[in-house]
């Protein structure tokens, strides 16, 4: 599974860099193969309660994008001040 991954992460970037299809289809396939290649790690860790720990786990993941996200969003002040200074 982990060489799917890798495959499906290489051919996304090259449908990008030159798209064929449309582009939300390639991004649902490879978070398909993303999601069945975690999915499968978390059968084979043989955890107690797998639903829970991939809810953590996308849990952590979403307040992590969100913090990126906080952090890069310029402050409603600041976006004028770059404007008028270039």
């Amino acid at each position: 599974m982990t060489t799917c991954v890798g495959a499906s992460t290489a051919r996304s970037s090259r449908l990008t860099a030159k798209p064929l299809i449309p582009a939300s289809i390639v991004y649902v396939a490879v978070g398909l193969v993303h999601g069945m290649g975690f999915g499968g790690s978390l059968l084979e860790m043989r955890i107690a309660q797998p639903a829970v720990a991939l809810a953590g786990f996308n849990l952590g993941v979403e307040l992590g994008q969100l913090s990126v996200v906080a952090i890069s969003w310029p402050w409603p002040g600041e976006r004028n001040a770059s404007i008028g200074s270039s």
